[in-house]
Order: C-alpha cells, then structure tokens, then sequence
C-alpha cells in the first residue's frame, strides 16, 4: 500500500507540472523562462518573477532566479497611474544609467533586453519613467554554467615517448561543488582517473589518442563532455640541433648560438655545454644569454646543447658539436733577411709572428706553395731556395683545439732562377797624383741586404780590407791604388754570392818622369851612339813599360832606353816618355832637345916636355875642343896599336899621363859604350931611358886558399926582351933570399898568408921598382862539400838525382861519390848515372857521401854529411797521442808514438814530419815538454827497418793545442761546517776534458792540502772540517800541467761556543710602541772579539751589532730572532745560529661598535656609533639590549692617537619577524609556502616613500630585488624563473629595516597554507592544504611537530584562540602528498613596563658560533622559530 501511495502522488505532480506548462504556452503575458531565454509577462507574474517593493511609483520587472551566461532576459518597467507605452522609462545598473551595450536592446519604451547574458551584466537595477516615476531596485544574478574544460599542461602540441604530461578537466562556474571526473579513454596508465587530473608519467605511443572528460556532481547531474584534446605521442627521443652564426670568433667579438629542437615543438628550455657532454651547462659567467635557445661566446671551444622540458627535466639527445674556434689578432709573416727578391741557392727562414702571444705555447699551420707535409713551428726555413719556392706564403697560430689566429696576410716569394751579378763602376779610371778614384758596386737586378766585397789583380784571393781601400758606404770604397778590380755581392749567414763583376782597369798616375841623355853631352856628332833614358822616380821593383815621342819615329818603343846606334843629322829634336806597368801610369815627362853635328871632331895632344930624365917622366894631355864625356886613348909608336895603359905612363887625369918612356905619341878621345873616336891628334915625340917593371902572379889563380894546398907565385918582367933578369922577394915568413922568378908553397899554411912583392935585377946598379903587392889569403879550414837529394825514398822502379856542391865561392872543383862506407873508393861509373858535374842519379838504398877535389895533386874538401836513401817497405805506421787527451792545453806535456804494425822483432829507426812549426826528432817517441798553439799540426811518421829500407808516411794525426789555459770550478755543499762536523767541496774543470787530478788550497798557502788537512772522498771532492778561505784546480800529465785556479769559496766553521738571545725587559707579552733590547751573548767567549749576524722572521732585519734595540716596537717587529757570532781574528769560524726567540708585539686596539643604516643612494650602508662607542671600547664584545626589530650592526678597531682605523667589518644583521608601524614588508599571497607557478611579490610599508627589498638564499649571497624582480614603488615583483626559498625584508630611504620573512618555494603539487608573519595569543587562526590543480575529494592530514592533530574531510586547521603551545612545525597530507612543514610564530602579550629584552653579543668568538647555529637552522627548518626570530650574517 505504500509503493501505491507513492504512486498515485507521483503521478499527480507530473500532472500538474504538465498543465502548468501547456498554460504556460498558450498566455503569452505570462513570464516563461527556459534555457537561453528568459521573459517577464505584463499581466500576470510567476512566482518566479519578483514584483518589486510597492512602495514607489514604478515596478520593475526582474526574475528572482539566478540567469546563466549566454540567456536572454527582457527587464520591464510598469508604472502604476500611467498607461503602457505613453512614457519613456530609463534603466539604471548599480546606481549609474545604463548605457546600451551591444547585447543590449530596447522593447518599446518600458522594456530592455539583454542578449546574450553575461556575468558582467549581473547586479541592482531600477528603472524611472519620465514623470519621476522611480522603482525599488531588485538584484540580477547571473552565473556561469557548468561546463567541463580539458587542458593540457604543458600545452604542447607534440609529446615526446617518456615525458610527464597532466591532462586536467576545470568545471567553468563549479564553485565548491563537490565533483568527480569522467574521461575517455581511460587508460591503466593514467593516474587517478575520477579526479581532476589525469597524470601520464611517462608517456608512450600508446597514450597518443583523442581526449575529453566531463564532470558529475551526483550520480544523476553532470556536465556535457568537454570538446576533445588530441595527444600524439612521438616514440622517438627528439634531439637538439645547435647552430652558429659562424664557427670562428673574430678577434674581440664574439659569435651566437642557437640551439632548438628538431622537429619543432614548445616549452623548451636550452643547456648549452662546452667541451663535454656531461658537465654542467654555460652560465651567465660563461656567455651572454640573448634569448631560450641563443647565446653569444667569446670563448672557443667544444660546443653541445640539448633541450629539456617539464618540471621534471625530459632531455632532448645531446645536439651533434660544433667546434667553434676563437680567433686572435692575425699573425704576420716575416721573412729573414727580408729581401725583395731571393735567388736560387740562397738561404731563407720564413717566421709567423704572433702579437702580444705572452707565454702561450702555440703550434703553427702554414700554407706554402709546394709543400702538403703539416709544419707545426713558428719558423719555416728553406736551405736552398729554388723556383718552385716561388708563391705565397701565409701562416696562423693555434693555441689549442679552438684557439687560434686569423689566417696572416700572405707573403708573396718571388725565386729567381738566374744567380744576379754584380756591376762595378769608377768615376775615373786615372788616379791623379796623390789622389783616388771611387768604385761602386752594385747589384743588377737591385734588391737588398747585400754586402759587397772587392778584389783587386785577381778574381779568387781575399777580398780587399781597410788597410787596402778606404770604405764610404756599402758598395763603395776609395781606392788610390791602381790595378784590375773586381766585386760581388753576398748576403745571408751563409754567404750567398752573386757572380763577379766585369773588371775595370784603374791606373795609378804617378810623378812625371825625367829623359835623360846618356852620355849627357851638349852636342851629339854624326854616328855617335847615345841613349835617351826615361826615369821614373821611386819606380820600386815595378816592371815598367813605356812610350816615347821622338822627331822622326812612330815606332812603339816600350823600353826605357831609346838607344840611337849611329846619330844622324835626322835624330836631332825634341824626345820625351812616359812610363806605364799594369795599373800605373806616369804624366809624359818635359821634352830634351837633342842636337847631331855632322863634323867628325879631332883630338889635340900636348906634352910639358919632350925628353924623359932617368927616373923621371913627363905629362902628356889630350884634348877635344868642345870637351864633354870624353875618354882620351894615347899611342906609342904607330898610330893603329892597342892604346897605352898603366904599364906604360902614369895616368894623371882623364887625358892626361906622365910618361917615362921615350916613344912617338899621338892620342885620340872616344866617348860611349860602342866608343865613338875623334881624328888622331898631330903626333908628339917624347925620348927616355926606361927602368922595367915586374908584376908578382898566382897559379892557380884562386881567390881563396886552403891549407895543404900547393900554389906558385911567379915574378914577371913587363917588356924583359932577352935581358937575363935576377930576382928579389919581400914574402911574409922568410928571410931566405930567393932569386929565382918562382916561389912555389907546397903544402899552404896559415902562416904563409900576407902580401908578396917582387922586382928584377938586369945587373948589379939597374933593376925594375917593386912590384905592386899580391895579397895571399890562406884558409885554415878545410871546406865542406854538402850533399842534397831531391827524395829520400826510392820508389820501387825508380830513382832519386843527388847534388854535391862546396858552399863557398870557390872554384876548380870536381866531384868523386861514395856510398856504403865514408873511405871507400869512389863509386864507379857504371853504378851511378851522372847527370852533369856534381849531380849523379841513383836507384840503390844506402848511405850517401861525397866530397870535392881541385890541383894536381888533388886536394880534396872534407866528406859531405851523409844522405839516408831509402826502399819502402810494406810495413804501416801509425801515430798514437800520450796521454790521449780530446783537447791539448798551452804549456802541457804530451808524447807522440811512431808504432810499426807488424814489425815483428826488426829494430827500427824513426822520421817524422808535422804541418806544424816543430819538427819532432827522429825518435819513435816524440815528447812535446811544453805544448804551445804552434805544436798544432798534423803528424805523421815512417819507420827505417835497416839503414835503406823504410815504411811509407804512417796517416796524420792532428793535434790541436789551445792556447787559452783551463780554469778550475770549486763548489761547495755548504758553507757552514758544523760543529763536529764538515762540508764537501767539489773541483771541476771547465770546459770539461779528461785525464785531471785536482790539487786542494786554504788562505794563502802555495803547498796544496795533504791528508792530514782534509778527507779525500773521491777525485775532485774532499770533506773539510776547517773554515777558510778555499781554491782548488785541476794538473795532469808528467809532469803537471795545472790549470787557473778556482774562485775562492769561504768555508765558515761553526764554533762550540753556544749564541743565547737575551730580550731586555724579559717580558711575556711586548705591547706597540714599548722599548725592547735584543741581545746576543756568546757562551765561554772569553777574552775573544766578535761580530755579529742576526735573522729573523719579522720583516725588520736587525743590523749586525751584539745589541738590537727597538725603540718603538710594532706589530712588524713580531717573529722568531736568531743571532750567531763570528771570530773577528777568524771570519771563517762562527758558532751556531742560537735558539730562536719569539717576539710577539701586541697592539692596545679599541673597539668601536656601529648600527648599519641603509643608504640607498648607494648598495651599502652608513654607519651610526651606538651609544659608549665614541671612545671604543676594550672588549671585544658589545650588548645591545631591548632590541626587537630587524637591525644591522658593524664594527672596527683602532689605536694611537690620532687614532688610526681598520676599515669596517661587514655588516652583520639580526632579523625579527615582529611587524613595525615605521618599516614593514607584507607578502602576496600571504602565506610562507609557494608553487613555483605562482606570482609572488613582496610589498614595503611605512614612513617613508622610498624602498628597496633584499634577500639570501641558501648558498648564496645577498642582492636586491633588481636581480632577481622587478621593483614597482614599494612593492617588488618576484621574477618566477628566480623564485626559490629565501630571508626577504625591506629597507627605507629613512634608514629603517622593515621585519623579515622567509618565502619558500614548493615544486610538489601539495603546499601549507600558513601566516606568513607571527600571531598574536587570543587571535583565530586558519591553517589550510592547497593542491596545485585539483580538488580534495578525501581526508587532509594536519600535523604540529610531526604529531597528528586532525584527520577528516576538512581542509581547513581552525584555532579560535592561539596560545603559545600552538607554535610550532605544521605541516599537511593528502592522498599520499606530504607538504613541506612551515613554522608558526605566536607572540605573547607583556606588560608595556617590562619590554622583552633582546640580548645581542657581537663578536669575534660569539658571533661566528651564532653565524653557524643559526645558519643550520634557517636552512634546516626554512621558516623562523619563536617570537622574534633572528638571522645572523
């Protein structure tokens, strides 16, 4: 019965909704409202339809229900005395006269429509007619419908196989309805699927598809289906691709990249990475960021990118690199020499020189002509250039991978195939007297860096130097020397030479010469031979040639005589010559007139007397009128016989005798080599009685005697006839009266040496005068013959030519040979081949002799020295050096060695022969005692088996003597001996050679140190216990050959006396500016004097005295002190450094303690001096009290007066969270925690109109809002890419800091909503959970102090009244979904007399201890704990 009941009521209500609806139709005056139209009626009203208040004059016609957006509704207005249509009404929304929009219609006069309805449109209306008639103003709601929207975030067209992607459905208009969700298709692995969200946390291909989803309220109302959203999913990772605008970076630019991702899609942010593909990505220090995807580097390099996208990051594939190379300043190629044009065969260097390169170790790329091989130096030489050298030559340098130069300017090499040569030219090619011509050579074609070089005579000798020229200029010299000159060019290290010039002639003009005659006579007769001689003065030994100009010849006369054999009346004239030899050349000389008479002149002769008294005589002359040159002949008897000489008169003068001989005499005067005679004189008759002469002769006629030879002198009478004759002698050693014509010595004795004269006896009262004396010189010495070969060694076949000659002047000589034994007979013919007198040719070995022989008998000259001629034999020898030394020093001892290779047990005899000036003796060893630099040479040696058979020349070995003597090295390990202890010394000779003994010295000793003195570790070290002053150097050989000695060292030997340092007053603690004394004291010194040296660690070095005062000590003085002393007799031996004493120098400081006040003027803060600083303060502590908002503080020190100041510490701040009226920074939204999506700012309030806000970050540092937001007035717009958790608060142009709060940042999909600022006890507080895009459709969580303190459907944690016990941690949950935890702050009320005190210490040690705790736990816990809560950095 009760499922009746319900029946038949159901069918009734369907009954009457259905006729109130046909009702509805058929009167229209009623209002009707349905979906997208609603519409007031003017007769009868619905229930639906609000009357209006009947208390005014109008009604208004408005539905009282709620329009959705998108209907239509018609507003009219009745008036309640005026019928319909006679007066206008006018519409009013909230107050204002509604103006017609363009949804908005008028319906006659009282009626508006609205079409379609919008939001906007909803509010109070009233209308009013034109008679004032007002109606009561009645509310239009308008809201939006329900309507599902699908989203995608992120809105990407294309996804990629792996990212996460969230597909969320919004109901437009939902308000707090409680929905679930629908969406097709459903798929198993989307998240959530009946709530709002739809999570695909890695997408696949299978996820692409077309999505929509609609919302339910209850199980019978929901929403349509939203339109579709179609998801294509690519399976394949996508992958960036990186772009540069160019791949070289020019020098101070810079180039861009872009990355972007192929195929194209959205949401991408870029990483750009250098080098590798796994660092971290650029930042701003590494590049300009110029937009997502482009930024510019001036750096080169390895360059990759990839894209990424989604909170969590989807990577795109890394991009493939581009290698971009940073380019320097452009090298530039030098070429050495730096010529303009090279020619084959020359050497060049070609270099790539890098600008302002610093240390850099470059590599080089060249690009050459013909050449692929890669060169890697700075320098690219060409030994011999050549043709194919020929182009252009460029260069760059790489500092590493990607850096490097611009490709240099190339240049261009041009190789002439062609050697140049060179061009010589003369201003002149006469030197005048006393003076010079100047050559200049040249070379053709020009080009540069030539030096010239010049030769006279010869186109091979050295070329031409100072002391022969006088050089102006390169190319150029002045040369007063005649001759044929050359030149060439060189030029390079390794002399390139051009060819040799033409040669030019220069001739030296000299002083003219003189003509003279000869014979110089005034007048020539006819066939007279004269010679005109042309003399050139100071002619030298030079071989002239010379020119005449006579009167009748042409001829070329080249001699300096011109002889005329028979002068004629035609060779009268002028005559005059010059002289001339290769490069010389005289001036002609001034003329000579030559004059030829025709007449043959005659002689005239005279005489003082014509009778001759006996024994007396008379003068004849003879005389040629005119008289020049003449010679005068004078004839006895006839006139044809040969003419009188001394025999027959006495010649007085030239044409004058005196005679004693009776005769007829006639004379004739000749003149000239080829004698031209005049006509015979008239004849004179002259009559006497003669006296005979006698005339002493030699046989042998030789000019020197030697003894035992035998000689005869002979007596002769001049013109005896028959006359028998007797003799007297005058000899030297004899008395014994010798009467015969001949006096013969046998056997010549030095004694018989001396003059010897003679005269004949005709009869006892008659004889002749004495003879003129023959002077006889006899030798004592017997002469030598002396043998020479032109070889001493036979070769096999052949023969050597000896020579014997006697080295006197001598002559009469023969010649007799010996060999074998000096007394043996001579060798015969048949065994010899002679060649001429004193020349034999042999070809048997053997020891040769010879002697000379003269007279008859024959006297013989002694044996010549002996000649070895010898047979080679096969035997080799070779030169060996002792001691056999790489380099030979001036003054050293060595021996050379003749060693025969198999010589078996023959006994060998030694020569030797050496390019140098020294010949060695002809031993098998030649010891060289003091070498010098002309013992260099090359030496070679033969050994003599027997006394004609030999070795050939063994091969040279060369020694090379230096001239310049070795000097000896000494260092030493140290030069501080140690007590008990010794230092090493070690001796070497430089340059280094071998074969050295070294030879130890201390002070001024000339004996070198023995055992005794040192300990002798090895040749050339000794260990030395003694201080002193020490040399060494080095000897070898036998006997020593030393070198110079070392540079001494001083050895200093550390004493056992003890150094202590004393400080005066002996104070543990020295302040700034107190008096202090240093002291060093030397234990058990004793009677001894000493100097003193100090070190130290400070950086003021004490001077060298026993006491170092400071009179004002600083901190500088503070450091170890160290003191030793040195014997003053003995500055070799010290003692030990001493213990160091420490000094430590502290300053008196003050503390001066400041409160930090923002200046915004500038990025820093001003400073106030907090009250009992003015004077500083001792301690290194100050305490503030009752300090209760934000504040900043910092400090220095000073000291002395005037007082010197450090710069002031950083400021270090205490933060508070309490809200103040003058400074206060509130956040929007309000509360600590944030998405990362949201839009955030912070805002400034309080006394002042001008503000900056600042922050800290975890690892970070401080910076303003302009770094990370943008600042509009007061209020600082934080930039959503900078957002992360952070300390904010603000400061005023007044100088305030505002409190400060701590923003947090969440990238969860879950967030705390909490009060940002701390709240007051007794105040309600509402703490909530927040999901980023959907709704709570179960249980939230809520937690204080990680303790549960509610669980149920509320989203909401209300505290009516706060207490203290409610501050704490919170933190919410949901589904799963845990929120960061914040902290909430609760500030309980005091008593106005009893203000909260706050304590702040601000030091060295308590201010670092409260840096670290605070730090710990601002960034463990983020947000601040307790009433006022402080930060510190």
């Amino acid at each position: 019965m009760g499922h009746t009941l319900l029946c038949v009521l159901g069918l009734l209500l369907l009954n009457t909704f259905l006729c109130r609806h046909a009702e509805g139709q058929n009167n229209e005056d009623e209002i009707t409202v349905h979906m997208g139209d609603v519409q007031t009626g003017q007769n009868n009203v619905s229930s639906d339809v609000g009357d209006g208040k009947k208390g005014g004059d109008a009604i208004l016609e408005i539905p009282d229900f709620t329009l959705f957006e998108g209907d239509s509704v018609t507003l009219r207005c009745r008036h309640q005395g005026t019928p319909r249509n006679e007066l206008k009404a006018t519409f009013f929304k909230d107050g204002s006269s509604l103006q017609m929009a363009t949804n908005h219609q008028s319906v006659g006069t009282e009626a508006m429509t609205i079409y379609p309805v919008s939001v906007s449109d909803g509010g109070a209306y009233k209308c009013q007619f034109d008679d004032g008639a007002e109606s009561e103003p009645r509310q239009l709601k308008v809201e939006v419908p329900n309507r599902a929207i699908l989203t995608l975030e992120p809105n990407w067209p294309q996804i990629f196989s792996g990212e996460t992607i969230t597909l969320r459905c919004e109901i437009q208009g939902g308000g707090d309805t409680q929905w679930t969700y629908e969406w097709e298709p459903t798929s198993s692995n989307t998240q959530s699927p009946t709530h709002s969200e739809s999570r695909i946390i890695s997408a696949t291909e299978s996820h692409s598809g077309d999505y929509r989803c609609k919302g339910r309220k209850d199980s019978y109302s929901s929403t349509e289906w939203s339109d579709y959203i179609k998801l294509t999913t690519s399976p394949q990772r996508p992958k960036a691709q990186l772009r540069a605008d160019d791949t070289d970076i020019p020098v101070g630019g810079s180039v861009t990249l872009t990355c972007s991702v192929n195929p194209s899609s959205s949401g991408w942010k870029y990483f750009l990475y250098r080098v590798e593909t796994t660092p971290e990505p650029l930042t701003t220090p590494d590049g300009v960021f110029l937009s997502t995807g482009q930024i510019r580097v001036s750096q080169g390099g390895l360059y990759w990118c990839r894209g990424g996208r989604g909170d969590t990051l989807y990577y795109t594939e890394y991009s493939d690199p581009i290698r971009i190379i940073k380019i320097f300043a452009k090298p530039v190629v030098t070429l050495q020499p730096n010529w303009s044009e090279i020619y084959d065969g020359e050497k060049i260097t070609l270099r790539c020189e890098i600008m302002n390169r610093g240390n850099t170790q470059w590599t080089y790329e060249w690009i050459i002509p013909k050449s692929n091989t890669p060169l890697t130096n700075n320098e690219y030489s060409i030994s011999r250039a050549q043709l194919s050298d020929s182009g252009d030559y460029s260069c760059k340098g790489r500092r590493d991978s990607y850096s490097s130069t611009d490709w240099s300017d190339a240049i261009r090499l041009t190789v002439s195939s062609q050697r140049p040569k060179a061009q010589l030219r003369a201003d002149g090619t006469d030197i005048p007297v006393g003076g010079s011509v100047t050559l200049t050579c040249s070379v053709n074609p020009s080009s540069s860096g030539w030096k010239y070089f010049l030769y006279r005579v010869e186109t091979t000798p050295e070329p031409l130097t100072t002391p022969d020229v006088v050089f102006l200029s390169t190319g150029q010299i002045r040369v007063s020397q005649g001759g044929l000159y050359w030149c060439r060019g060189g030029r390079g290290d390794t002399v390139y030479y051009t060819e040799y010039s033409d040669s030019i002639s220069i001739y030296r003009i000299i002083e003219k010469p003189v003509v003279t005659l000869q014979p110089n006579w005034p007048e020539i007769y006819y066939g007279e031979k004269i010679t005109l001689r042309c003399e050139i003065k100071d002619r030298g030994n030079t071989q002239w040639t010379y020119e005449w100009k006579t009167p009748k010849s042409n001829t070329r006369q080249t001699n300096n005589e011109y002889s005329i054999s028979r002068a004629q009346l035609s060779d009268s004239g002028d005559y005059r010559c010059k002289g001339r030899d290769s490069y010389s050349s005289t001036d002609w000389s001034d003329y000579i007139r030559l004059t030829v008479s025709s007449q043959t002149p005659k002689a005239q002769l005279r005489a003082d007397d014509t009778d001759i008294p006996v024994g007396g005589s008379v003068i004849l002359t003879c005389s040629v009128n005119p008289s020049s040159g003449w010679k005068y002949f004078l004839y006895r008897g006839e006139t044809t016989p040969e003419p009188l000489t001394t025999p027959d008169g006495i010649f007085l003068s030239n044409g004058q005798i005196r005679v004693s001989q009776g005769g007829l005499y006639r004379c004739r005067g000749g003149r000239g080599d080829s004698v031209y005679y005049t006509e015979y004189s008239d004849p004179i008759s002259v009559n006497k009685i003669l006296a005979k002469k006698s005339v002493v002769t030699l046989q042998p006629n030789w000019s020197e005697i030697y003894d035992g030879e035998k000689i005869t002198l002979r007596c002769e009478i001049m013109n005896s006839g028959n006359t028998q004759w007797t003799f007297e002698w005058k000899i030297p050693k004899s008395n014994t009266h010798l009467t015969n014509n001949e006096y013969s010595i046998n056997s010549a004795e030095w004694s018989h040496s001396g003059d010897y004269r003679c005269k004949g006896r005709r009869d006892s009262y008659y004889s002749t005068d004495w003879s003129d004396a023959i002077t006889l010189t006899v030798t004592s010495r017997r002469p030598k013959a002396q043998l020479r070969a032109d070889g001493t060694d036979i070769p096999v076949g052949g023969s050597v030519t000896l020579t014997c000659s006697v080295n006197l002047s001598s002559s009469g000589w023969k010649y007799f040979w010996y060999r074998g034994e000096k007394y043996s007979r001579p060798i015969a013919t048949q065994n010899v081949s002679p060649l001429s007198t004193g020349q034999i040719r042999v070809s048997q070995g053997g020891l040769y002799w010879c002697r000379g022989g003269r007279g008859d008998p024959v006297y013989p000259t002694d044996y010549s020295d002996s000649i070895s001629i010898n047979n080679d034999v096969a035997n080799k020898a070779v030169v060996t050096l002792q001691p056999n030394w790489s380099e030979i020093y001036s003054g050293e001892k060595i021996t050379l060695r003749c060693e025969i290779k198999d010589g078996g047990d023959t006994e060998w005899t030694y020569e030797w022969k050496t390019t140098s000036s020294r010949k060695p003796s002809n031993q098998d060893e030649h010891t060289i005692w003091f070498a010098t630099v002309s013992h260099s040479g090359e030496y070679s040696c033969k050994g003599r088996r027997d006394s004609y058979s030999s070795t050939d020349w063994s091969d040279a070995i060369t020694l090379t003597v230096s001239s310049q003597t070795p000097k000896a090295e000494l260092r030493a390990d140290d030069t501080d001996i140690p007590v008990g202890g010794s230092v090493t010394l070690t001796c070497s000779v430089n340059p280094s050679s071998s074969g050295w003994k070294y030879f130890w010295y201390r002070e001024k000793t000339s004996e070198p140190l023995t055992t005794p003195d040192v300990v002798f570790l090895s040749t050339g070290q000794i260990s030395v216990s003694q201080g002193g002053l020490y040399w060494c150097r080095g000897g070898r050989g036998d006997p020593v050959y030393y070198t110079e000695y070392s540079d001494p060292i001083s050895i200093y030997k550390t004493l056992a006396n003890k150094a202590v340092v004393t400080l005066q007053p002996n104070w543990s603690e020295i302040y700034s500016g107190e008096k202090i004394t240093l002291r060093c004291e030397i234990k058990d010194g004793g009677d001894t004097e000493w100097t003193y040296e100090w070190k130290t660690t400070s950086s003021r070095k004490p001077s060298n005295q026993n006491e170092h005062r400071i009179w004002f000590a600083t901190v500088s003085h503070s450091g170890e002190y160290s003191c030793k002393g040195r014997m003053k007799h003995d500055q070799q031996s010290s003692t030990e450094w001493s213990d160091p004493i420490k000094l430590t120098v502290l300053d008196r400081w003050r503390f001066f303690w400041y409160k930090a006040v923002p200046d915004l003027s500038s990025n820093y803060y001003s400073s106030e001096l907090l009250p009992g600083s003015s004077n500083g303060t001792e301690q290194d502590s100050y305490i503030v009290h009752g300090q209760t908002h934000t504040a900043g503080y910092k400090c220095r020190v000073g000291r002395g007066d005037p007082v010197y100041y450090t710069q002031d510490s950083k400021p270090k701040f205490v933060w508070s969270g309490d809200l103040h009226p003058s400074a206060s920074l509130t956040v929007s939204p309000d509360r600590v925690q944030h998405f990362t999506s949201d839009s955030v700012s912070v805002n400034c309030e309080g006394n002042s109109t001008e503000w900056r806000v600042r922050t800290f970050k975890e690892n970070s540092y401080w910076s303003y809002c302009s770094s990370w937001g943008t600042m509009n007035g007061s209020t600082c717009n934080i930039d959503s890419y900078w957002q992360s958790d952070a300390v904010y608060w603000c400061e005023s142009g007044s100088g305030e800091f505002s409190n400060a709060v701590n923003i947090t940042i969440q990238k969860t999909d879950i967030i705390l909503v909490s009060p940002v600022h701390p709240v007051n006890e007794g105040d309600s507080v509402s703490l909530s959970c927040r999901l980023r895009k959907q709704t709570f459709e179960s249980n939230v969580f809520f937690y204080l102090n990680e303790k549960l303190i509610q669980n149920d459907t509320r989203r909401e944690l209300n505290i009516s009244a706060v207490s203290k016990s409610d501050e704490g941690f919170y933190k919410c949950q949901y589904s799963q979904r845990m929120s960061a935890q914040s902290w909430m702050s609760v500030n309980v009320s005091r008593p106005e007399s009893s203000p909260f005190p706050l304590p702040l210490i601000v030091g060295l040690v308590c201010g670092i201890i409260l840096i670290i705790i605070l730090l710990l736990l601002l960034y463990r816990y983020r947000p601040s704990k307790g009433k006022n809560f402080f930060f510190f950095f």
